[in-house]
This record gives structure tokens, C-alpha cells and sequence, in this order.
């Protein structure tokens, strides 16, 4: 197990539990639980790091006033992406004095570790994981900032309905192909049962193995239901060999977008730099426009010399809101911590909304959005809604071969 832990910089060390009576002689540990290997490993890493860019600001910037300008500090955990490995991490955090526990971009690790979380009185906070499931059982000790799939759908359809109407080319057909995913059934069923209300039909749901690397059967009957949009939910291999299959058939609808997809890690359009052009994505996003993400990225930038995607935003977002809860704690006690968090409403954020970050009962952020990026040279771009969008929607797709 990788065990690091970050003040400020990049140290290797034990760490007493934080202070909680405000004596500033003891720092304040918090956990990054994400997969630094795997399949993951490229999202889990830029989470961690937009998690270690949150901690050196508030230590450079004093560290928490509140508790007589105590440093925090990171213990870093791999999970890769395994629940077994996910579980005995995130209880040896626990062991080790962590204040609250930050993760896990994979959902099945995160409902894993909530019971942990939820006996121990020491608050997780959601840097990415999506499952609807995340915030609807009940637990108080949960929190997350970014939507979940739901909300992506709901982001999605919103944006086909505004697409349409710009362009004057009506959207009716939708097929959905996906990979054998909880959260992506999800999707399918969520869907089915608000496509309707746009004037739009699911024509058809094709799914396809975890672990599949041939999709030749799924694009063709796919292409049989002649949709108007399709809608692709698979991890960035599968993405990939999803476009190239289609290509191979000569198969493109009007429209190609993926929920909870691929399609705007940099590696998609590395790959597929001219069949990746136009193809939108609706996930978890931030808001371009914001002065925080603006410093944020410039600190990033430093740092890493690359420029961070939306899971090192999440990650950087979920950090300062629980840094935040313990400024106005002013205490490392679980329940008042806990507290706290339900109290948010943080007005400085980088994610597209309007107004503050608040939780519900739930713990779940409701008013946050999902706005759809389109690929552009390469690059993805906020198209919708308008009031987060850098450029203008491309529909129907030039590439479109229907």
C-alpha cells in the first residue's frame, strides 16, 4: 500500500490526529483515497493532485485560522480501483486520525467504504463516483459536490431539446449503447423515462460486456434502429474502440454524445484526433468561466506543467469544501465536522452552477449542473447550457453519415 503523506510539499511521515481545541500544535490529517493504478489510474491520479493543490493553498494562505493556524495534512492512499483494497484503506485511514476522507472515482469503492465512514463518524467527501445509489441510503456522513448520473441525464436531454431547437433539426430517436454497469443501466432506465416528456423515444438499449473489445454486433444493431442520437456510456478503451467500430460500419447519427463516457479524457482525442471532432460528452464538468478555477488551473499549471482536467477540479472543489467545514468547526470532532459539511454554502466555487454549493439532507449538491462539451481540434469545450458555454454547439455533426 502507497502511503504518502502531503503538508505544503510532497513528505513521507507519521502524523498525530489534528488539534481539536483550536491549539494549532498538532496538523490536521486528511484522506485522498483514489486509484493511483489500474484502469483508473489517470483520473484517480488528477483528482489526488487537484486534492494537493487545495492543501498547499490553505496551508500557504495560513493553514485553518480557527484552530490556531493548523497545517493539513494528506495521507494518500491507491485503491486501483478495488473494493477489497478500497475497504482496508479506508479503514486504516481511519485508524491513522484522518478528519474525513476524500474519494474514490470509482462508485463501487465508495459504497463499499460509506459503512466505514458512517460507524467511525468521519465524513467522506465524494471527489467523483456518480451511482445515484451514493446519496439515497440514508447515510449522514456522505457528501458530494458534482452530479450524479441522473443529473447528467437530465443535463443531457436538456441539452438534445436546446441543440434541436437551435438548429431546427429535430431530435426523436435515441438509442443508448453501454457497457454492464449499475450506473449505466441507470442511464437507460432514467432515459426511458424522461425522453418522452421532451418528445423524444428510446428506440434502443444495447449492452455490452465489461470486458468486451469487440462491439461489431452492438454498433450494427445499433445502426438498425436508425436513431437521431446516440448515446454511448463506456470507460475511455471502450470509447475508443466504439468510435472505430462505427467508422468501420460507415455509421454515424446526427448526434454522438456519451454520459458518464470517455470522450473527454485526453487520451480520446489523441487516439482518434479526427474521428473524436464534434463528438459531445455530459458529465461532471467546472465552470470555465469562474475566477477560482481560473487560479486554480494557473496553480495547477505550476505545479505539474499539464493543464488539469474535470477530476482534478472535483478534486481541488471537494478538498476546499471540506477545508472550509473545518475553518468554520473550529474543531477535528466527527459530529461537529459532519455538521458543518451539512451547513456549507460556499459562494467562491468552480462548478457550474448558479449560486453556492449547499447539501441536502441527502448530502448530495442539487444544484449543480451538468453542461455538454463538444470536442473541437481536439480540445473539449462547454456548447450548453448558455450560460456556462465557450463556444457554440455543432448539429448536426459534419460527420454524420445519415
Amino acid at each position: 500500500m502507497l502511503a504518502v503523506v502531503v503538508a505544503g510539499s510532497l513528505l513521507v511521515s507519521g502524523c498525530a490526529p489534528g488539534p481539536a481545541d483550536g491549539s494549532g500544535e498538532e496538523t490536521i490529517k486528511l484522506g485522498s483515497l483514489h486509484p493511483l493504478s489500474g484502469g483508473l489510474e489517470f483520473e484517480g491520479t488528477e483528482a489526488n493532485q487537484g486534492v494537493m493543490v487545495a492543501v498547499d493553498e490553505v496551508n500557504a494562505a495560513g493553514g485553518i485560522a480557527s484552530m490556531g493556524g493548523a497545517k493539513v495534512e494528506l495521507l494518500v492512499e491507491d485503491n486501483g480501483g478495488d473494493v477489497d483494497r478500497g475497504s482496508l484503506m479506508a479503514t486504516g485511514m481511519v485508524e491513522d486520525g484522518v478528519v474525513a476522507i476524500l474519494g474514490t472515482m470509482s462508485s463501487g469503492v465508495a459504497l463499499a467504504i460509506q459503512p466505514i465512514s458512517e460507524r467511525s463518524q468521519v465524513p467522506f467527501m465524494i471527489t467523483a463516483g456518480a451511482d445515484p445509489e451514493l446519496t439515497n441510503r440514508g447515510l449522514k456522513y456522505t457528501f458530494r459536490a458534482h452530479p450524479d448520473v441522473g443529473m447528467s441525464v437530465d443535463g443531457a436531454i436538456a441539452a438534445l431539446k436546446g441543440i434541436s431547437a437551435a438548429s431546427s433539426t429535430p431530435i426523436q430517436r435515441v438509442a443508448h449503447l453501454k457497457l454492464d454497469i449499475s450506473a449505466y443501466t441507470a442511464v437507460s432506465e432514467l432515459l426511458e423515462k424522461k425522453l418522452p416528456d421532451a418528445d423524444m423515444d428510446l428506440v434502443s438499449v444495447v449492452t455490452a460486456p465489461l470486458d468486451a473489445t469487440d462491439f461489431s454486433t452492438q454498433v450494427t444493431q445499433i445502426k438498425q434502429s436508425k436513431p437521431d442520437v446516440l448515446v454511448i456510456s463506456a470507460l475511455l478503451a471502450q470509447s475508443l474502440e466504439i468510435v472505430k467500430t462505427m467508422n468501420a460500419q460507415e455509421f454515424r447519427p446526427d448526434f454522438t454524445v456519451g454520459i458518464a463516457a470517455g470522450f473527454t479524457h485526453p487520451g480520446f482525442s489523441k487516439a482518434l484526433p479526427e474521428l473524436g471532432e464534434n463528438i459531445g460528452d455530459v458529465t461532471y464538468w467546472y465552470n470555465a468561466r469562474s475566477d477560482v478555477w481560473t487560479k486554480f488551473k494557473a496553480e495547477y499549471v505550476e505545479r505539474f506543467s499539464t493543464v488539469p482536467t474535470t477530476h482534478a477540479a472535483q478534486g481541488y472543489q471537494s478538498a476546499m469544501i471540506v477545508m472550509d467545514a473545518l475553518e468554520r468547526a473550529g474543531t477535528t470532532d466527527g459530529p461537529a465536522l459532519r455538521q458543518a459539511l451539512a451547513n456549507t454554502s460556499l459562494e467562491d466555487h468552480l462548478l457550474p452552477q448558479e449560486g453556492p454549493i449547499e447539501f441536502g439532507e441527502d448530502g448530495q449538491n442539487h444544484d449543480v449542473q451538468s453542461p455538454m462539451t463538444q470536442l473541437f481540434t481536439g480540445l473539449p469545450e462547454i456548447t450548453f447550457p448558455a450560460e456556462f458555454a465557450a463556444t457554440d454547439s455543432l448539429f448536426p455533426d459534419p460527420l454524420a453519415t445519415q
